[in-house]
């Protein structure tokens, strides 16, 4: 992304490699999945001090069949609350105030909690941040890893126990039938987050949701989880919606990436085209900040500013506190004062929230290797 006629040198993005035959134009012309989970108009509100926030405000989101969709954005930009809402996990005191998630048509937020619990690990499984705490400290691990076949698809006990030591070293777990008889407390966190793997893949359901899967792992065993989720989600067929933070783990594994931002979507389209040519300010800047270059005086590039708080009244764009393309193309007062939809850009499977964008008051550039200013 860089200022229409602008002199300064914009920082740009290390691209992600696209074969001869698989550019990204490639990817806008792909043909879309058809859709599992279709989430329309989504709010959800949370009571506070002072009232009530949204910490989700009217989300719309696909995720195809077979598809990985990446969900990122800064702590509090309503992703986790997203996916707990698609699972009916949300707290207590949190309201869906509008809008509907359909799974294959049926309205989620319509079944009772009996029929969502039907739903939730024979259709949906979730991995969640903290496998070890996930667990339960009382019970052995394959016995977990069974529950479901057990009360979903109602397989007795012993069998239950087989198809767990099954998936236990279908995941990779060596001495699946040892480990099966372990305790929580016995495992690693990397062993921890793949048992809780094979227990979300017992039921075979058909949408995953992984919400910061590798969280408090060391690299080494981040990249193992990856590999085993991109494998198990492929072979099985699976839809994922994984939540993260983590660009770079976007980029290995995911069909598509939406940006949340203060409880809205920013930008969405194609992994590659996302990463390679971000439209939006804020995706831009994430971009940046995954980096890890230094700057000219030595610090690493943070995004100026934070989040807006919860319960603050949002006029206009939401981003625009922190950014600083309103100011330098003489659009601020535009951006303060009107929200920008989400329009299409160069195609009809990327989409982005910006004044600036849509007006083609920015180009978007194809991204190379480069040095931040």
């Amino acid at each position: 992304m860089s200022l229409s006629g602008s002199p300064a040198d914009r920082a740009s993005v290390p691209p992600v490699a696209t074969s001869a035959t698989s550019p990204i134009a490639a990817l806008d012309a792909a043909p879309a999945r058809e859709p599992l989970i279709e989430i329309r108009n989504l709010r959800v509100q949370l009571p506070t001090r002072d009232g009530l926030v949204s910490a989700i405000d009217g989300i719309d989101l696909t995720i195809g069949r077979g598809e990985i969709v990446a969900l990122v954005g800064e702590s509090g930009s309503g992703k986790s609350m997203t996916a707990l809402s698609i699972a009916r996990l949300l707290p207590p005191a949190a309201k869906v105030v509008s809008g509907t998630i359909l799974l294959d048509g049926v309205d989620l937020l319509k079944l009772t909690d009996r029929e969502m619990d039907r739903v939730r690990g024979s259709r949906i499984a979730m991995l969640f941040q903290q496998p070890k705490a996930t667990l339960d400290p009382t019970s052995r691990v394959g016995e977990q890893v069974g529950e479901t076949l057990r009360f979903q698809r109602h397989v007795g006990r012993r069998q239950a126990w087989a198809r767990s030591v099954e998936l236990l070293a279908d995941v990779g777990i060596p001495e699946a039938d040892r480990r099966a008889r372990a305790y929580a407390h016995q495992l690693s966190g990397g062993m921890a987050q793949r048992v809780m793997t094979a227990a979300a893949i017992s039921g075979e359901p058909e949408l995953l949701i992984a919400d910061e899967p590798t969280t408090a792992l060391d690299v080494t065993v981040q990249a193992q989880i990856l590999r085993l989720l991109t494998t198990k989600v492929r072979d099985h067929g699976l839809s994922m919606l994984l939540i993260t933070h983590d660009l770079g783990i976007v980029s290995t594994i995911a069909d598509r990436v939406v940006v949340l931002y203060a409880g809205k979507v920013v930008e969405d389209g194609p992994t590659a085209r996302i990463i390679n040519e971000p439209n939006h300010p804020y995706t831009e800047a994430l971009m940046r900040s995954s980096l890890l270059i230094p700057l000219a005086d030595g610090r690493l590039y943070a995004i100026p500013g934070g989040t807006p708080p919860p319960g603050e009244e949002l006029v206009g764009c939401r981003f625009r506190a922190r950014c600083h393309y309103a100011d330098e193309l003489g659009i601020a007062d535009r951006c303060a004062a009107v929200e920008p939809g989400l329009h299409a850009c160069e195609s009809d499977a990327h989409h982005c929230r910006c004044w600036a964008v849509e007006d083609g008051l920015i180009q978007v550039q194809p991204a190379s290797a480069g040095s931040l200013p």
